[in-house]
């Protein structure tokens, strides 16, 4: 659901934008509380095409590489910038 969206134009173009809600998928299951997963999500358009996109999960989703490493992502974020586009994370290892 969205908590909140707001877009503004001025002459056919994205001056401002915000958009925020959260996800809760009942099938994706935290392997850690066994409670779905509760997923934020944040955004902005900007006028030129660029946008960029947070989802956070709290608590953090645990990846795990067995015997190897387990990475809890606490945040992940897509966008694009001029013509190159992006995704990164945040975590503990």
């Amino acid at each position: 659901g969205f908590n909140k969206f707001d877009i503004t134009f001025k002459q056919n173009k994205v001056v401002s934008s915000n958009i925020k809600g959260a996800l809760e998928i009942k099938k994706f299951v935290h392997p850690t509380t066994g409670q779905p997963v509760h997923i934020d999500i944040e955004g902005h358009l900007y006028e030129n095409g660029d946008f960029n996109l947070t989802a956070s999960a709290k608590p953090p989703y645990p990846i795990e590489f067995p015997d190897v490493f387990t990475y809890r992502m606490k945040s992940v974020e897509l966008g694009k910038e001029d013509d190159d586009f992006y995704i990164g994370t945040s975590g503990t290892l």
